[in-house]
C-alpha cells in the first residue's frame, strides 16, 4: 500500500474508532452528581444529602432524575451498581 493511502486509511479508522466509543458515565455525570451518587451509595436520602451538600431537597431529586436518565437506570441501587463497576464512586 502506497504510504498516502495507508495514512488515509488510518486516519479514517482513527475516526471511526473516536465515534464508536462511548462516553464512560464519568464523563457523562457532573461532579455534582457524582457527589450525590456518592451519598446515595453511602445510604443517605434526598433529604439527608440536600443537608450535607447545602443544597435543596428538589435540587438533590433533580440530579437524582439526571443520574437515572445519563445511566439509563430506572433506581438507586442500579444506579450505585452502575458506577461502582468503573470506579466512578467507592463504598
Amino acid at each position: 500500500i502506497e504510504p498516502g493511502v495507508a495514512a488515509k486509511i488510518l486516519d479514517r479508522l482513527a475516526q471511526l474508532s473516536r465515534q464508536d466509543r462511548q462516553p464512560s458515565p464519568s464523563e457523562v455525570l457532573s461532579d455534582r452528581e457524582i457527589q450525590v451518587l456518592q451519598l446515595m451509595a453511602g445510604g443517605s436520602a434526598n433529604k439527608q444529602i440536600a443537608g450535607s451538600l447545602s443544597i435543596s431537597e428538589s435540587t438533590v431529586k433533580t440530579h437524582v432524575a439526571n443520574i437515572f436518565q445519563k445511566l439509563d437506570v430506572n433506581h438507586r441501587t442500579e444506579a450505585v451498581t452502575t458506577a461502582l463497576q468503573p470506579g466512578i464512586i467507592k463504598l
